[in-house]
């Protein structure tokens, strides 16, 4: 099982390459955007804990989320700008897609994984 999931875990980070720089892929809803990285790194951290690329790419991941597609709202609080959000394939530039999709839905919960 153990092997199994380091397989997956390497597979999703060395896949498209937004993944391996910024910890995220595809422009798409949060939910499927981060399914790839909330499903294979948060898992390594705790089943292999003394290897410590598991952590980083966790740290990336967190990092990528609070400078790309978090932000404060009136009352001060953080949240996702939209429920919309990823990588261009083209130009490897953060999107989120505030202008017309600026929810925070419960689903988002699931890109925080990483950052746990």
């Amino acid at each position: 099982m153990r092997r199994a999931l380091e397989l997956l875990a390497e597979g999703v980070w060395h896949g498209p390459v937004s993944i391996e720089r910024f910890g995220y892929d595809r422009l798409n809803d949060v939910e499927h955007a981060s399914e790839n990285t909330s499903y294979s790194k948060p898992p390594m951290v705790v089943i292999d804990w003394q290897e410590r690329k598991w952590a980083q790419r966790c740290r990336l991941t967190a990092k990528t989320l609070r400078e790309h597609f978090l932000s404060r709202n009136e009352q001060g609080w953080l949240q996702f700008r939209s429920d919309y959000f990823g990588f261009d394939p083209r130009t490897l530039k953060p999107v989120a897609r505030e202008a017309d999709r600026t929810f925070d839905i419960p689903e988002s919960a699931k890109a925080l994984k990483p950052a746990m």
